[in-house]
């Protein structure tokens, strides 16, 4: 009690205790009065001074809290507010040291501090993620959005467990709250008890909305500022992809830009094979070898390229281990925990998939989900216009690929069409066709039903391919053609086949040849395992007389109508080529015996003789008839006589070669010209063929009948004959024969 107030009340008990006059007690209970009033204003003073000293420190707290809201919303960086919520501190609160935790995804851990020592800095607890349920003061804080005040440390059970911190007596935990969610802690230390109390509360809440502000406004212009530069880097990586020239290229180059924009570890990108139902891997960021496109898929394996077209949104997977989306062993594959798949689809048409991976468990913020979707829109109307721009190409190139394949294709078959005999025909069929890089083969049947190969192109001759193997492995290979099932069936239906790997088809039908006779007939014909055959009926006049094959790399299953086309041109032109050899040969052929005429000897004949005199090569003659012929016509009949002759015909060519010419003079007469035949082989081959008649009879409808014949020998002049002046001369030694006796042989 103030001693001023007890000294009044003193003097007023003394003025009722003593006797006193009642001037003296109202000059007392004056001086009483005015003592009171002098202690009452003391009092007011000191109500007055405590009243100022409460206004100033309000004040000064309220100017340090305004400072610290200009200070703190002065800078949109993340890094500078939180500095400037550690300097403001130390003017609004006290504390020995401080720190402030930023929380994300329930993990609390700490981004700022000062005041601890260097062991203390060290502590895991100031550098790994803590989670908020783990510590009882900071899931208080959180789920009561209000500030723990700790006055005793040490009377506090767990408050302080950590014996590098032994030195904290009190703290407090303040929760930054904005929205209604905790996004961060102040934590304040203090070496002395109860530095923290209820009072400070109302400081510590303005203080952390302050700082929730500023961290929140931060936040927001630095997330657009980076959603800025995501978009730019996108629509930059989009413009260089569409300038890429091929569609791999401009798929590499979007995986491989994809990481700078999310911060991803990896970045896949599928196309899709509506056809098989399955996924085709194309590129992969940091992928130079290009391994990522030549990963096996596994029939009816889930997929994430599978799952997110079949979903028709994104599918974010935090644990691609369990997650029913991907199998485990393409998960194991590529070692990311967690992935995120976008669908490519342009106009309801599906394109592929974007896959961005991270090897850590990632959360997927809305924003990264928004700005994916983006990016996989930009990938899938890239890929949709490269695709529609490939398959322009390539309608554009199969186009003029069709019409040049047409134009040579016809400019072949009309110079087929211009050729005259059959051998004309197939050679410049075959050497044309070469021109375009295509082989051929051309099996015709003639008299027979077998197929017999006409014509084929290789590099050397078959014949002397086939040297040194048995003679009956030619004649296996000549016949292949009637003997291959495909090709009868392509007969029998008169329709063309398109054989993918002609190889296996040569392997079926050469496998009863010599393995190294094989391999060699492969190389001969150009066969590779990209070799494509089209194996097409010859068909004239609704029946089908023969096989064309052609093969080669470059021919194509769209070409089977163009190739059927030239097939029928082709077929014509044999068919033509044909009737003009058969006409030929009748009107060079004696209609009797089958050998030439009269006519025949002398266009081919021509030809030999100037050919001998061109490369000095002997030619000789021979001239032939029957001794007494007409008698033996008289006797027998001419029938019978008609026989003689064409026996007679079919002896001659016994006796001489194909490459020789034997021919119906006139009558019974018989020439023999004897191809780079001289004068001694000419009498060898007359006296053989004299000696053949003489010694054998004729079987005949007389019975067997005897006759003789005599035979003229010339040979060309190397100074020059005309083939009438040989024949001549080959005549008179005839003539000469026959004065000398007859059945004899006579040179001129």
């Amino acid at each position: 009690m103030d001693g001023s107030w007890w000294g009044v009340i003193s003097l007023e008990d003394q003025i009722n205790e003593r006797q006193w006059t009642d001037g003296e007690q109202e000059a007392l209970r004056v001086a009483a009065g005015v003592m009171g009033m002098a202690v009452q204003h003391r009092r007011i003073q000191r109500q007055i001074q405590q009243l100022y000293e409460a206004e100033h420190q309000a004040r000064k707290l309220a100017e340090g809290l305004t400072a610290s809201a200009a200070s703190l919303n002065a800078s949109l960086q993340t890094d500078a507010v939180l500095d400037h919520i550690l300097s403001h501190l130390a003017e609004l609160l006290p504390h020995d040291a401080a720190n402030i935790m930023l929380v994300e995804e329930g993990q609390a851990k700490v981004h700022r501090l000062y005041g601890y020592s260097q062991e203390e800095m060290h502590l895991p607890v100031m550098h790994q993620a803590l989670a908020v349920h783990q510590s009882p003061w900071l899931e208080r804080a959180a789920s009561t959005r209000h500030p723990v005040i700790v006055s005793d440390a040490q009377a506090e059970s767990g408050a302080n467990g950590n014996g590098a911190l032994k030195w904290i007596r009190s703290f407090c935990v303040i929760p930054v709250v904005h929205s209604d969610r905790v996004i961060g802690f102040i934590n304040l230390h203090s070496t002395h008890a109860g530095t923290y109390h209820a009072g400070q509360v109302e400081i510590m809440e303005a203080f952390a909305d302050q700082a929730a502000l500023a961290l929140q406004n931060a936040w927001l212009y630095e997330q657009s500022q980076e959603n800025a530069r995501q978009i730019a880097m996108l629509n930059q990586i989009s413009r260089a992809a569409i300038g890429a020239s091929s569609l791999v290229e401009m798929l590499e180059i979007f995986v491989n830009g994809l990481g700078d924009v999310f911060h991803m570890d990896g970045a896949y990108l599928t196309l899709w094979d509506e056809a098989h139902q399955r996924p085709i891997p194309m590129a992969s960021s940091s992928d130079p070898d290009r391994a990522y496109s030549r990963t096996a898929i596994i029939p009816n394996e889930n997929t994430l390229t599978a799952s997110v077209l079949e979903a028709g949104h994104l599918l974010a997977v935090e644990d691609a281990e369990k997650s029913p989306y991907i199998s485990p062993r393409i998960a194991m594959q590529f070692n990311e925990k967690s992935l995120l798949g976008l669908p490519l689809i342009v106009g309801g048409k599906k394109l592929g998939a974007l896959i961005l991976g991270y090897h850590q468990a990632h959360h997927f913020r809305r924003e990264e989900l928004a700005l994916a979707e983006q990016a996989a829109n930009q990938i899938a109307l890239a890929v949709a216009k490269e695709q529609l721009l490939e398959m322009e190409k390539t309608r554009t190139h199969q186009l003029m690929r069709a019409n040049n394949f047409i134009s040579l294709l016809n400019h072949i078959a009309t110079r087929v069409e211009s050729a005259g005999t059959l051998n004309d025909v197939l050679s410049m069929l075959g050497s044309d066709l070469l021109t375009m890089g295509l082989r051929c083969m051309v099996a015709l049947r003639n008299s027979n039903p077998e197929l017999l190969v006409e014509y084929y192109t290789y590099e050397q001759d078959l014949p002397a391919l086939l040297e040194g193997y048995n003679p009956a492995i030619g004649e296996y290979i000549r016949l292949i053609m009637d003997r291959e099932q495909l090709v009868k069936k392509v007969l029998n239906e008169r329709k063309p086949f398109f054989i993918r790997n002609m190889l296996d088809l040569a392997e079926d039908g050469l496998a009863m040849c010599p393995s190294d006779l094989a391999a060699a007939l492969f190389y001969q014909a150009g066969l590779t395992a990209d070799t494509r055959l089209f194996l097409m009926p010859l068909v004239v006049k609704e029946q089908a007389v023969g096989v064309l094959a052609i093969w080669g790399e470059d021919v194509l299953e769209d070409d089977l109508s163009v190739l059927s086309t030239f097939a029928s041109q082709t077929a014509a032109a044999i068919h033509n080529a044909r009737l003009y050899e058969e006409i030929q040969r009748l009107a060079s052929t004696d209609d009797l015996t089958g050998l030439l005429n009269h006519r025949g000897l002398f266009e081919r004949g021509r030809d030999e003789v100037e050919r001998a005199l061109r490369f000095g090569r002997p030619l000789s003659a021979i001239m032939m008839d029957i001794d007494y012929f007409k008698k033996f016509n008289d006797l027998y009949s001419h029938i019978v006589g008609n026989e003689i002759l064409v026996m007679l015909g079919q002896r001659c060519r016994q006796s001489v070669r194909d490459l020789d010419m034997v021919a119906r003079y006139g009558g019974d007469e018989i020439c023999i010209l004897l191809i780079e035949g001289d004068a001694v082989t000419a009498v060898r081959v007359a006296e053989r063929i004299r000696r053949s008649v003489a010694d054998t009879p004729f079987e005949c409808s007389a019975g067997q009948t005897q006759v003789t014949v005599s035979l003229g020998v010339a040979t060309m002049n190397p100074t020059g004959d005309s083939l009438e002046q040989l024949i001549e001369r080959a005549d008179r030694a005839l003539n000469h024969a026959k004065r000398q006796g007859r059945n004899r042989v006579v040179v001129r």
